[in-house]
This record gives structure tokens, C-alpha cells and sequence, in this order.
């Protein structure tokens, strides 16, 4: 059962068929690799700081989106942390730290006014 989880986790992020160690993958297959291993034993919460900074704007879109659907799909929560506005209008809500406060914003006027770009942005779905 992990092991059918894990293949289809890691055909998601698309690195299925990779038999390379750690040390011969690139940072972008290491941070899928590292999201795989956060989604495998199907947490009830999942915290992720970047998760998809390392990663170029197809691979990007691929992993932000299947964190997004892992809340409905699995009954996870998700907490993102991110400075990428791409990721953060995936959000059902949309938190941004100012003066070391987090002020609620919408999520489709912080991306348009690049509130995410000044600061951390938690972001989650339910």
C-alpha cells in the first residue's frame, strides 16, 4: 500500500523511474523528492517553507498544484509559507506578515498588488 502510494507520489512530482541517489539528484528533484516524503504517511497537517523555490515554472506549477489538491483530496491540512505570488493565488486564504504582524488579505488582490513579494506569505487550503 506506502509502496503504490510512494510510485504514484513520486509519478505526480515526475520522478517516477528515478533510481539515482540523493547525491546524483538535482536541488529541484531533492525538493520533490522531499515533498513526496512529507505527503507519503498521509499527515493530517503539512507544513511547507518554500516548497517550490528551487523548482523552474513547469515543475513549479506541477508541485504547487498537487500540494493545493493534497487538502481535498486527503483531509490534510496545508500551511505554505512562500514568496512566489504563482503559489500563493493557489491559497484559500491569504496571510502577510507586516511589521511583524500577519494581516488577512484576499488572495487575488495580494497577488495583484505583489503584497507577496514584501514579505513571507502563509497560504492554505482546508
Amino acid at each position: 500500500m506506502a509502496f503504490g502510494r510512494a510510485e504514484g507520489l513520486l509519478r505526480d512530482l515526475g520522478l517516477e523511474g528515478t533510481n539515482a541517489g540523493t547525491a546524483d539528484l538535482s536541488g529541484g528533484e531533492r525538493q520533490r523528492v522531499a515533498v513526496a516524503r512529507a505527503l507519503i504517511n498521509e499527515p493530517p497537517l503539512v507544513l511547507a517553507d518554500e516548497p517550490t523555490g528551487a523548482l523552474d515554472e513547469q515543475t513549479r506549477e506541477a508541485v504547487a498544484r498537487l500540494l493545493f489538491a493534497v487538502p481535498g483530496q486527503r483531509g490534510t491540512g496545508l500551511l505554505v509559507v512562500t514568496h512566489d505570488p504563482q503559489v500563493a493565488a493557489l491559497a484559500d486564504r491569504c496571510l502577510v506578515l507586516r511589521g511583524g504582524k500577519a494581516e488577512q488579505v484576499a488572495v487575488p488582490e495580494a497577488v495583484r498588488a505583489g503584497a507577496v513579494t514584501n514579505g513571507d506569505v502563509a497560504g492554505g487550503a482546508a
